[in-house]
């Protein structure tokens, strides 16, 4: 009983760091834009020296970095608390099998930790700084559909295990109420 709680408090965790990555890499480059389009006069006469197009490159530059930094930190703490979630679920009997899921999940961090983000990183930064070739803009491209189509795919499959997870309890009420209710018939049955 406790364990479930255990492993939908690490979840909800899990799932909330999901969203909240995903939305501050995505909004991240589009922040970089207004500040370039209605930053202070301090700032404008900071950067009075670079043209528009050095200071776009700049602040772009910046959020690249910092959103690098974001996923490879992301990705280290879902190595942390994936297995954790795993190890609890596979500690109660009547959800054993469910961590497979989890487990799965860290196959598909894995597989962006290892392959997907260093090369979003180096593409990335070869755009930012203008380098990139025409090659390198489509697949980085290629790279960010696939890293999203991942991001889905294990946002679905922990939203179908907390759903789970949390109507477990229910049913098992329900079918405990049920066979309390036929078990009661058949003892009055058996009683007359």
């Amino acid at each position: 009983m406790h364990l479930r709680r255990v492993a939908c408090i690490l979840l909800g965790a899990w799932l909330a760091g999901s969203v909240v990555i995903g939305w501050v890499a995505a909004s991240n480059f589009a922040i970089a834009d207004r500040v370039l389009a209605s930053s202070p006069p301090e700032i404008q006469s900071a950067m009075a020296p670079l043209d528009a197009t050095r200071s776009r490159m700049l602040l772009r530059w910046l959020v690249a970095s910092e959103n690098a930094d974001y996923f490879l930190r992301w990705e280290l703490v879902e190595f942390a608390l994936l297995p954790v979630l795993a190890a609890v679920l596979l500690r109660d009997r009547q959800t054993r099998w469910l961590s497979t899921v989890p487990a799965a999940l860290i196959i598909f961090v894995g597989f962006q930790h290892f392959r997907i983000t260093p090369e979003i990183i180096y593409l990335g930064q070869n755009m930012v700084r203008g380098i990139a070739t025409a090659r390198q803009h489509e697949q980085f491209a290629s790279m960010h559909k696939i890293y999203g189509a991942i991001e889905v795919l294990k946002l679905l499959l922990g939203i179908v295990l907390a759903v789970w997870l949390v109507t477990m309890k229910v049913r098992r009420r329900r079918n405990s109420s049920a066979d309390d209710a036929s078990n009661t018939a058949f003892d009055r049955r058996c009683a007359t």
